[in-house]
């Protein structure tokens, strides 16, 4: 992860975290307008960093108890084969096959997905890591800055390029990370649009799915077009 890749992601879960304080009890996300002081940005920030690590917590408990589900299964599966119902008491149970049943394969799947959830929260120590470096946290704030205190404008630009819709509607997080990118392309002139785009599409495959993927792919490429950048192979 480069530094610049977790000054984005840190900055998007900040958004987040304000998004749900601005405007907590409504599907509609408020527009911010303001001057947002460095402490009120940085405790924003704090709290982001806390909801990853909550995050975190749960995903690892979720998947101990997928484990151990699908340990029990199999240790009952096991103890009930035929060839060890009738086993002496104090005895081990005997290895039997697995048949190709559809239990079986719902409980390894669950320990793939128990896996992947595991996997998925190895990245906190590393953006942790890069949170405690005074450049990586400077460029969260200044990208999270800019988007909360430029929001009424960068939600007009992106609303005339969404057909039929309007980005208050969208996911929370969706929004947040459609406002960041755009707020770089705009307003960091040092960053190429192309970069923008692919470091959004990078952060839509950790946090947005598949569908929602594909809509901030094609919003930000029409965006690049009328900053006069061209399309980026793929948006």
């Amino acid at each position: 992860m480069s530094a610049r890749r977790a000054s984005r992601e840190l900055a998007l879960l900040t958004l987040f975290q304000a998004d749900k304080q601005l405007k907590p009890d409504t599907t509609e996300k408020s527009i911010h307008t303001g001057k947002m002081d460095k402490a009120s940005l940085e405790k924003l920030l704090l709290g982001a960093i806390q909801l990853l690590v909550d995050d975190a917590k749960i995903q690892i408990q979720s998947a101990a108890a997928d484990m151990n589900s699908a340990l029990q299964f199999f240790t009952d599966y096991q103890d009930d084969a035929p060839e060890n119902l009738s086993r002496p008491m104090g005895v081990l149970p005997k290895t039997v096959a697995l048949d190709n049943t559809k239990a079986v394969i719902e409980k390894l799947e669950l320990c793939l997905r128990a896996a992947d959830q595991v996997y998925g929260t190895f990245r906190l120590p590393e953006l942790n890591l890069h949170a405690s470096v005074g450049d990586v946290t400077d460029y969260a704030l200044e990208l999270s800055r800019l988007v909360l205190e430029n929001q009424e404008s960068l939600d007009a630009q992106i609303n005339s390029h969404l057909s039929d819709w309007r980005i208050e509607r969208l996911l929370s997080l969706d929004a947040c990370l459609i406002r960041l990118a755009v707020a770089e392309m705009m307003y960091i002139k040092t960053v190429d649009c192309s970069v923008s785009i692919n470091e959004a599409i990078e952060l839509a495959k950790l946090y947005a799915s598949e569908e929602s993927y594909k809509l901030i792919n094609g919003v930000l490429g029409a965006v690049a077009e009328t900053l006069g950048e061209p399309r980026i192979p793929g948006t």
